[in-house]
């Protein structure tokens, strides 16, 4: 009877060895698979905000050449209101002169 308990008893702590070796096996890939999904999705998020970056850059400098055209518009408008300011003066001068 010790003998069979023995036997039981090896029995059982190799079942036990066996389950605890399957569970960190086990605990393993999914630790193995959670850093791999936590890998693609770093990647990811780097990609897209790299991405998202370059955009920026690019409506950034689009909105400052559209800024310059139009700057460059309002000086033109303003230069040109002048010359005519301008010229309407030297009329009305002219025609003072001559009445």
């Amino acid at each position: 009877e010790v003998n069979e308990l023995k036997r039981k008893f090896e029995d059982a702590k190799r079942a036990n060895e066996g389950k605890v070796q399957r569970a960190e096996q086990r605990t393993e890939e999914v630790l193995n698979f959670c850093k791999e999904c936590l890998d693609r999705q770093a990647q990811h998020s780097s990609r897209v905000l790299e991405r998202s970056q370059n955009v920026a850059v690019t409506n950034t400098a689009a909105m400052q050449d559209k800024v310059s055209v139009l700057a460059d518009l309002a000086e033109q408008r303003v230069a040109m209101m002048q010359r005519q300011s301008a010229e309407r003066r030297k009329l009305a001068e002219q025609q003072l002169e001559d009445e």
